[in-house]
């Protein structure tokens, strides 16, 4: 009798392949899920850094901060006065704006939500901002 040798791989030794396949792919999606919302947030950070170091500018030359009270017409006043290029805005449709609170010419308060990492604010920490919660928000203020 003559013995085939038959060429190729095994059901085991396929389906053993497609589970770390698999594995792989879904540790490579995970950390490319919290690599973005990294990203993210340190874009939150350095816009709400900037919009600070333009109202600090601001009130140096207009005695000072804008009075209005949303973040979209504080930045574009800021825009207009040349002291930042364009208005801030948000890398993620879907998630809360920048917000603003304080009310005059006096004092500012403005924050963004974070997605992945640790903010700088304290519970209750710019009024009129739902910073109820330690921790989720990134502030400045003055």
């Amino acid at each position: 009798m003559k013995k085939t040798s038959q060429k190729g791989f095994t059901l085991i030794e396929l389906m053993v392949v497609i589970l770390i396949i698999a594995i792989l792919g879904a540790i490579g999606l995970v950390s490319f899920s919290e690599a973005n919302k990294s990203a993210r947030d340190a874009k939150r950070k350095t816009d709400i850094e900037s919009t600070k170091q333009a109202l600090l500018l601001y009130k140096q030359e207009n005695a000072g901060y804008p009075s209005s009270g949303t973040f979209s017409t504080v930045a574009d006043a800021l825009v207009t006065a040349g002291l930042l290029t364009s208005r801030p805005t948000e890398p993620k449709a879907s998630w809360p704006a920048y917000n603003r609170s304080g009310s005059g010419t006096t004092s500012f308060c403005i924050c963004a939500d974070l997605e992945g990492t640790t903010g700088n604010a304290t519970a209750n920490d710019c009024s009129g901002i739902a910073t109820t919660t330690n921790g989720s928000f990134y502030c400045a203020k003055q």
